[in-house]
């Protein structure tokens, strides 16, 4: 992949480039985005010259310009996302009318749930909105993302006021989750946001700890076993074993909640004359151990859920009569 420019290298490649153009403002549209700028030009023939040749490459990378766009960012998005759902979403808010692609671009970040829009007037409908509805799920419109860092690992029972009283986070902090081992900080302005990453570690007592960008954390015990995050992805690394496993009771597979559904529909699957081939066996042996595995998290847990309903299990000695 070739390096994304600086904004410097960006404005000087467009003064060469567009020999009338003088001295614009580049920044970045967010931090947690490199690669798409926002510029402002000093008058609207420059910005009218631009329009003229909007594509470029610099350094090896093909660039856009789109002008006069509206810029939206949209934060936890349903699972299922990707850049076709958005644009499917963005039509049909729109009327139904198809975007060319120079009066639309989307840019998805699967890794953090995430996605920035760029629109010209010409989806007006679209513009007025204030939300994005997807799967249906309405996802209200941003114009700024979220300045939230990973702190890692934090373990279960750890006082996080040591963390938000240290000299870095104090007064900065204004939500937090923790999930696994993981601290998700939701941080107040974008100058605590590079101040926080810029130390990239943090020593409390005696635990250090790793100060990361913003990424989906998934806690697994509020997620169900599905294609994702088991079935067609981590199962297929393993073997038809259970013991491998058994030593490992972090495993995400020991804490997942039960999807009777999700696992049926991957059974059926198989039996369809297309998907039966040499890892038939092997992939039947594999989901019977999913169930195997998974039971035994219920078993350690001593509880699971059904239908949002916790149940406890309660162990009784047999008696013999």
């Amino acid at each position: 992949m070739s390096k994304i420019p600086s904004s410097e290298k960006l404005v000087a490649h467009l003064k060469q480039t567009y020999k009338s153009i003088e001295n614009p403002i580049c920044e970045l549209i967010a931090s947690q985005i490199p690669n798409i700028f926002h510029v402002i030009f000093n008058s609207l023939d420059d910005l009218a010259e631009v329009a003229n040749l909007p594509d470029f490459q610099i350094d090896g990378t093909l660039a856009t310009v789109y002008p006069r766009t509206n810029c939206s960012f949209f934060e936890n998005l349903p699972r299922t996302t990707n850049n076709d759902k958005l644009r499917s979403a963005v039509i049909a808010q729109n009327g139904g009318k198809e975007l060319l692609a120079t009066s639309l671009y989307i840019q998805y970040n699967k890794d953090t749930g995430d996605a920035v829009i760029l629109a010209t007037k010409s989806a007006k409908t679209w513009l007025m909105e204030q939300s994005l509805i997807i799967d249906e799920q309405n996802v209200p419109k941003k114009t700024a993302l979220t300045c939230r860092v990973l702190v890692s690992p934090v373990p279960r029972g750890f006082n996080l006021h040591h963390i938000f009283n240290n000299p870095l986070f104090v007064n900065r902090v204004i939500a937090q989750s923790h999930i696994s081992d993981t601290l998700i900080l939701e941080l107040d302005n974008m100058d605590s946001y590079k101040d926080v990453l810029a130390r990239e570690v943090i020593n409390i007592g005696d635990n250090t700890m790793k100060i990361k960008p913003y990424a989906i954390v998934i806690d697994p015990e509020t997620t169900e076993i599905d294609a994702e995050n088991w079935y067609e992805a981590d199962m297929l690394k393993i073997k038809p074993d259970i013991m491998p496993l058994l030593s490992n009771p972090q495993h995400p597979i020991f804490h997942y909640q039960w999807s009777a559904r999700n696992w049926i529909e991957q059974f059926r699957k198989l039996e369809l004359p297309e998907q039966r081939s040499k890892t038939y066996d092997l992939h039947r042996h594999l989901l019977r151990v999913t169930v195997m595995l998974n039971t035994i998290g219920v078993l350690r847990k001593r509880r699971y859920m059904v239908n949002d309903e916790e149940i406890s299990l309660k162990p009784v000695r047999m008696q013999t009569i």
